[in-house]
């Protein structure tokens, strides 16, 4: 491959290769003694953020229970026509519409040249 094809494709080679600096940073962590305070910070935050969670969410005002004020009206069931799903006869409605357009067709100007024969 060129570079030209590449960038073609839309993959440049710098792109599969890992930076020097990505290297070095991978480098300096694994090269790191173990140390035994490692962590416990970072856990002491994590059990603080906890219980203010908690604390938080744990309030009475967040119980369901307690609200009496609240009320709801009960849900009606959706009512439903009878003759919803009847079909009406529309034949003679199709009729009357049909016979209407062909009297309207029938009374429009027409030119007398251009009358069929």
């Amino acid at each position: 491959f060129s570079l030209l094809s590449q960038e073609r494709i839309g993959t440049p080679m710098s792109s599969k290769r890992k930076s020097n600096k990505d290297v070095a940073e991978e480098s300096l962590a694994a090269s790191r003694d173990k140390r035994a305070t490692q962590g416990k910070r970072m856990k002491a935050m994590i059990g603080e953020e906890a219980e203010a969670d908690q604390e938080f969410w744990g309030q009475d005002a967040w119980n369901d229970e307690d609200d009496h004020d609240y009320s709801t009206e009960e849900e009606k069931p959706d009512l439903f026509d009878k003759d919803f799903n009847d079909t009406e006869s529309s034949e003679s409605e199709t009729e009357v519409v049909i016979k209407e357009t062909k009297k309207k067709q029938s009374s429009a100007y027409k030119e007398p040249g251009l009358k069929k024969k």
